[in-house]
């Protein structure tokens, strides 16, 4: 979120500007430059001012700065950060290869401004080029070390290493021995010290020497702030490895940046081993709370502006895998749908997110799909069906594949539940989509019934309720027949006296006293029941448990949430005791407090009353979201949520 907020701030300093560059004189020329810069060991954009190299003042908000703009004092002022969130040079600015830098070519040109620029308190030279700011890279050299590379034509800044050695002489000086697990190694502390532990500002060393084949040593020194032994904040890292004999042995360099938090890894790192003929590896990741969530891998190349290009980056899963979307914070789920192969949930504010099979590819995580949705389901992702807050539905597919988020055809208006052949309007009109053909959904569509309340569908079955009764009906369309070879061209009374009536893997009906009951045959309560010639198996409900608000059923168990708000599984009641999922054999109690459930293709999500999500079951191409494919006999909490970058 500080990435976006800084991306946010930027930009509206760009918008401050607009006026006054459209109104300054032109008083010179940025030029495109084959000089690449660092901070850090981070490359930065350059530019060439009359000779001397220029970085992007808004730009440095990614490598250690507070740049601020204060309009009404006509002021931008630049402050060193030592808590900040650093991100990367994009992939698209660093993955240039030096053949294609223009070198001398026009770049911007620089206006006249009345702005003053401060680096701290003091002002600077500053140009105002379209909007943003160059300052001389050279002004930086208060904060790090400077070098200059005429042969490498690269110049860097080291702030680490300098604010390393500036807490070090600032801080109060104790020496420790610290334990160390190499024989032929010495590690000291040197800084604030309580109860014999590190505590405070100081700077570790540990020397080792190696004598066993090839003699070496190796020096590793960081400086940072510790709490009870632990870093807490910047860790700031630095060694050598030096051989002392064999001619072919290079020198190596370490050079770390580490951010920590309670003890963990949280923020920016970065890790650069540098041999003494250039960089050999490069690794940059960002950590939240001891995980790992983003990871560039690049390689050198002295053929591309910045000695290395990126040849993977992205977010990362639960495994560690990289992926294309990136963490966000979601609000309290309120609503669930579970399909045959993915499962999709919606936040307090609207935001759909979809995981397993989506239309956006398989997903084992929650991503975010669209926003501003009050409801969404379907039992295959290419038919999934979403309505938005003013009740306007249309297919997901469409709008993200066919028609790439614009001008999206709305199916129908004022519909509050839909399934992939069936809707349901705000004022209780029960249709059939129009679905003779694939994608031909925009169609007139067909009236089942009016005055519905409430249904459920399975495929082209359905289940609704009305005036507290329970009607199945299913789609019969010309030339297209049912196995049993009959025609249901009317939907049919089969319930009495019923609160709420679910169509999945069974027809399941809670009555009025709160009784739950279920059956398997759709030929139940129509003229066809008991024929012989049909191949169900032909089921009157029966009774399964009481004290029930709602039900629904899934592949190998029945899932229910009780009046008291505790979900229970049991076996499905019609199947053979050996493929029940899990093995069940009997009720079993998964949580309490529980809002909502959905029950997928053998897996189940649920949300708590406290907008908690949580999935259970078989994890076929992470369809319950966990970030792995592993099977969850216990309810997974999911807590974490992405979106595409």
């Amino acid at each position: 979120m500080k990435r976006f907020l800084s991306v946010i701030m930027a930009c509206s300093f760009v918008f401050s500007f607009a006026g006054i560059t459209a109104q300054a004189d032109i008083v010179g020329e940025v030029i495109a430059t084959d000089i690449t810069a660092y901070i850090d060991e981070q490359p930065v954009s350059s530019y060439n001012i009359n000779d001397y190299t220029y970085v992007i003042a808004e730009d440095l908000r990614d490598y250690g700065f507070a740049v601020k703009w204060s309009e009404a004092a006509r002021e931008l002022r630049i402050y060193r950060k030592t808590d900040y969130t650093k991100w990367f040079l994009s992939a698209e600015k660093l993955n240039v290869k030096k053949s294609d830098v223009n070198r001398g070519a026009h770049a911007f040109d620089v206006y006249s401004t009345n702005i003053v620029t401060y680096l701290e308190d003091e002002p600077i030279t500053a140009f105002n080029v379209d909007g943003q700011t160059l300052i001389q890279i050279d002004e930086l050299t208060r904060y790090g070390y400077f070098s200059y590379d005429d042969e490498r034509r690269e110049v860097k800044i080291n702030m680490a290493a300098f604010y390393a050695d500036q807490l070090y002489d600032m801080s109060a000086k104790e020496t420790l021995l610290l334990p160390c697990d190499k024989i032929e190694g010495t590690i000291t502390y040197s800084g604030d010290v309580k109860d014999g532990k590190p505590n405070g500002y100081g700077r570790v060393t540990e020397e080792y020497e190696f004598t066993n084949g090839l003699a070496s040593t190796d020096r590793y020194v960081y400086t940072a702030k510790f709490v009870d032994g632990v870093p807490d904040g910047p860790l700031f890292y630095f060694g050598t490895y030096v051989p002392h004999n064999g001619s072919d042995r290079r020198v190596r360099d370490y050079y770390k940046i580490e951010h920590y938090k309670d003890g963990v890894l949280d923020g920016y790192f970065l890790s650069v081993t540098q041999y003494d003929d250039g960089y050999s590896t490069r690794t940059e990741a960002v950590y939240e709370n001891g995980a790992q969530i983003f990871s560039r891998v690049t390689e050198a190349d002295d053929t591309y502006r910045y000695g290395c290009k990126v040849v993977s980056e992205g977010y990362l899963d639960a495994l560690g895998n990289i992926i294309d979307y990136k963490p966000i914070e979601a609000g309290k789920i309120v609503a669930v749908s579970a399909g045959y192969s993915g499962g999709y949930a919606i936040d307090e504010n609207g935001v759909l997110f979809g995981f397993g099979e989506t239309v956006r590819g398989t997903k084992t995580v929650p991503v975010k799909l669209d926003e501003t949705v009050s409801f969404a389901a379907g039992d295959s992702a290419g038919l999934s069906s979403v309505i938005d807050r003013e009740g306007n539905l249309y297919y997901l597919y469409d709008k993200l594949v066919t028609y790439n988020n614009t001008d999206v055809p709305v199916a129908a208006e004022n519909v509050k539940a839909a399934s992939d052949n069936f809707f349901l309007t705000s004022d209780g009109n029960l249709y059939e989509k129009p679905t003779d053909y694939n994608w031909t959904w925009y169609d007139q569509p067909k009236l089942i019934d009016s005055g519905v309340s409430s249904f459920s569908a399975r495929g082209q079955m359905v289940l609704y309720l009305k005036d507290n009764s329970v009607y199945y009906g299913r789609v019969e369309r010309p030339g297209v027949s049912w196995n049993d070879g009959l025609t249901i061209s009317t939907p049919v009374k089969v319930f009495e006296n019923a609160k709420s009536a679910s169509l999945g893997g069974r027809f399941l009906v809670v009555d009025e006293n709160n009784t739950l009951w279920g059956w398997s045959s759709q030929l139940y309560g129509t003229p066809y029941e008991g024929q012989d010639d049909d191949i169900f198996s032909t089921l009157v409900p029966i009774q399964i448990a009481d004290d029930v608000a709602f039900a629904e059923s899934g592949s190998g168990f029945l899932a229910y949430v009780k009046t008291d708000g505790s979900l229970w599984v049991m076996p499905d009641v019609t199947e053979p005791e050996g493929e029940m999922l899990f093995d069940l054999k009997e009720p079993v109690k998964l949580s309490e407090n529980v809002k909502t459930i959905s029950c997928g293709g053998s897996f189940l999500l649920f949300v708590t009353n406290d907008g908690r999500l949580f999935s259970w079951g078989k994890n076929s191409g992470g369809r319950l979201g966990n970030g792995s494919r592993e099977d969850a006999t216990e309810p997974f909490f999911i807590q974490s949520f992405y979106a595409f970058r």
